[in-house]
């Protein structure tokens, strides 16, 4: 069993506003990729798919999450499941940061192998 700080985990920055801290995923030897990911406002990720499902889970903040042509608002304490070839982006709204627990069933989901952007 491994026990992880969120707080401690290697920052890696994403772009601009995105900060991502990798948890567990294929260079730990598991067969996933899951994530804290901490999203200034305004920032966020621009429209993309994935050959495999991806959940977010909005730990803290409010997006706004697009899927296809669907926009929602989506608060702290909900999870966004995304189905695989879905096209979808977000932003980060109001004056907070959101903070996003990110899953994949795939090792190394954000390769270019896994995640197409638009």
């Amino acid at each position: 069993m491994t026990v992880i700080d969120h707080e401690g985990a290697p920052e890696i920055v994403r772009r601009p506003g995105y900060r991502r801290r990798p948890l567990a995923g294929g260079d730990d030897g598991f067969e996933l990729t899951f994530e804290y990911h901490i999203v200034e406002p305004g920032s966020g990720a621009p429209p993309h798919y994935h050959p495999v499902d991806e959940l977010l889970v909005i730990l803290e903040g409010e997006v706004e999450a697009r899927l296809g042509d669907e926009v929602q608002r989506v608060t702290k304490n909900h999870t966004i499941a995304v189905s695989k070839g879905a096209h979808h982006s977000f932003t980060v709204v109001g004056r907070e940061p959101a903070k996003i627990l990110v899953f994949f069933p795939v090792a190394n989901a954000f390769s270019d192998k896994y995640t197409t952007y638009l």
